[in-house]
């Protein structure tokens, strides 16, 4: 299944996107009535893959709190806490339980039976059959919620887990005798500390010897007194006849490495240094800060650049050069390089200034597609409403988008960052430069080629408060009818006016594409009524898609031929389904009957 949303790629080592229909809470009225931190789980049951019952409140006469894990076994960050999940689990299973349950309807026993002895775990693993993913899960999996001994909902977190000390910092919060009221954590998840560093500090003279330039003018260097900083060293590099500072926390996750420097400017003296990092970019970075605000970021593989910094008046500064690392995996030789310190004023300072990098800007930051067949689609309702910013949407024919991509004045392009969910890559703006425009292409996912209807582009600048730009790309007018039944929209056109040539409304029966056929599923009572707010899942060999039934009590789709499986998962309030029961679409489509039973 695949994660998408604005800032998925972000998140997609954390954290798997929910699909729009298949954890829908209902209506509005519903949502508002749901429990949320600090109020009270009602108590629930279910049975795990090999037959054995729980029950919340029965745990909770035992046990000082309960960890609901909300989870399926296609997601990959799910996977990744698992290990240090039950590890801690090894250590606080006396006092406290886990639940682990899937909301993947296609998570059968013998799926999680299979899983569960792959993964060596312990704790009880069953479904979500009693629809617990429609109170807690919006964001995405995994989601995990704190139930304490009292039956409160006491903490929520979504997102993956995968700090060692995560678990047992939590459980510590809610494990022991000296436990009386509710401890809400409205900020989630205990952090866990930064690792302290193993690598003994370095002289300060020492690394002045290796960091400062000739004629470097009023600067000191020291060590920072932060217990998590990891010292610098001294690094030389006999191919290339360097001697500089080098960080030392590679692949240390969620650490930081970083020299000190005092220096004593007078108003328009210029701070200027070379640098180089190699690392993954965008999570991971080099960065230069001035007491305390962060002037600089660099990332990715970027060899030795000059920098420059003009201090407005004068005054004694302090200056920290560092390598920031994430929680995620490394990349290249995962630190940066520092060399060649100097402060100089007057014609020394108008050299250093010019030897710094300088980018193309334009009037305003703008992310334009310039391949010759991308035609502009607007969709209704606009998809801000879906997703919460600005997004545009194009159909590019050929397969392959090739974008313009302007910024305005104060925008940095190294710390600016373009990628598409299409390959996952970041760059940073910096990267793409071509000549003397930033130019970027990508390919675009397709329901024929990969199963997905379209790609997400999103740019992001260096500033904080800036939303970024996201641009949806498509290959056909299929694609974009597909993409309507995925997020429910009503329907789309041409931003120039023209109407589709396709009719994404089609008729169950009528003709279709060449290789495609159009299918209705139809759900009524029995009474015949149609029946609103059925979710199936729509399978073929490689994906499941949800689908929910309209006001007609009709699911309609367009796809290649195909025999597609078809498993009702959920029913509306006042009905009943045998949600068991499987059904088999013809191939070459056509009208199918669902029967449900109103109470």
């Amino acid at each position: 299944m695949k994660c998408k949303q604005i800032l998925a790629l972000l998140l997609a080592l954390v954290l798997c996107l929910a699909p729009m229909s298949a954890f829908a809470a209902g209506e509005e009225e519903e949502e508002a009535a749901l429990p949320g931190l600090g109020d009270e789980l009602e108590d629930f049951s279910f049975t795990t893959f090999d037959g054995e019952e729980y029950t919340l409140s029965e745990v909770l006469k035992e046990k000082d709190m309960v960890l609901l894990n909300l989870w399926a076994t296609w997601c990959g960050p799910c996977e990744m806490e698992f290990p240090n999940m039950e590890k801690a689990y090894e250590q606080y299973k006396d006092d406290m339980e886990i639940f682990a349950l899937s909301v993947e309807p296609e998570d059968t026993d013998e799926v999680l039976a299979d899983y569960v002895e792959e993964h060596g775990m312990t704790f009880p693993v069953g479904r979500d059959e009693v629809g617990l993913s429609d109170i807690f899960v919006d964001e995405g999996i995994p989601t995990s919620v704190v139930i304490d001994r009292n039956g409160v909902i006491c903490a929520i977190e979504v997102g993956s887990q995968i700090a060692e000390e995560a678990f047992p910092l939590l459980f510590d919060e809610f494990v022991g005798d000296d436990y009386t009221e509710p401890n809400i954590l409205t900020d989630g998840f205990p952090e866990p500390p930064p690792p302290e560093p193993t690598v003994a500090p370095t002289d300060p003279e020492e690394l002045a010897a290796a960091l400062l330039g000739e004629d470097a003018g009023d600067v000191t260097v020291f060590n920072p007194e932060d217990k998590y900083n990891w010292p610098v060293a001294v690094y030389e590099d006999e191919d290339e006849d360097v001697t500089c500072l080098v960080t030392t926390n590679a692949e240390q996750d969620r650490s930081s490495s970083a020299v000190g420097l005092t220096v004593n400017a007078q108003a328009g003296d210029v701070l200027s240094l070379q640098y180089k990092v190699s690392c993954e970019c965008y999570y991971d970075d080099l960065f230069v800060m001035v007491d305390g605000e962060q002037v600089k970021t660099l990332t990715g593989e970027r060899d030795w650049l000059a920098f420059a910094y003009t201090f407005e008046e004068a005054g004694e500064y302090e200056v920290l050069l560092g390598y920031e690392k994430d929680e995620m995996e490394a990349s290249g030789d995962d630190m940066a390089w520092f060399d060649e310190v100097r402060l100089v004023s007057g014609e020394a300072a108008e050299e250093a200034l010019a030897a710094v990098p300088v980018y193309p800007h334009g009037e305003e930051t703008a992310l334009t597609v310039i391949s010759e067949d991308a035609q502009e689609v607007v969709f209704d309702p606009d998809l801000e409403e879906m997703v919460g910013t600005p997004v545009k949407a194009y159909i590019v024919p050929s397969g392959t988008a090739e974008f313009s991509v302007t910024v305005a004045e104060g925008v940095d392009p190294d710390g600016s960052f373009i990628t598409c969910d299409y390959d996952g890559v970041f760059y940073t703006l910096a990267e793409c430069l071509d000549g003397e425009e930033f130019l970027y292409s990508t390919d675009i996912d397709s329901m024929e080629e990969t199963g997905y209807s379209y790609s997400e582009v999103d740019f992001y600048t260096d500033d904080p408060d800036d939303p970024g730009l996201v641009v949806w790309l498509l290959v056909s007018e299929e694609n974009a009818n597909t993409l309507l039944e995925d997020y429910e929209l009503d329907g789309w056109t041409y931003a120039d006016g023209t109407e589709p040539s396709t009719d994404e409304t089609a008729k169950a029966g009528d003709e279709s594409e060449e290789g495609y056929s159009s299918y209705a599923l139809v759900f009524t009572d029995q009474n015949g009524d149609p029946v609103e707010g059925v979710i199936a899942n729509v399978c073929d060999d490689d994906t499941c898609e949800p689908m929910t039934s309209d006001e007609d009590g009709t699911i309609m789709f367009e796809k290649p031929a195909f025999a597609y499986h078809v498993q009702v998962i959920k029913v509306p309030d006042g009905y009943e389904y045998d949600t068991s029961e499987e059904t088999y679409l013809k191939e070459d489509g056509g009208v199918t009957l669902f029967k449900l039973e109103k109470k």
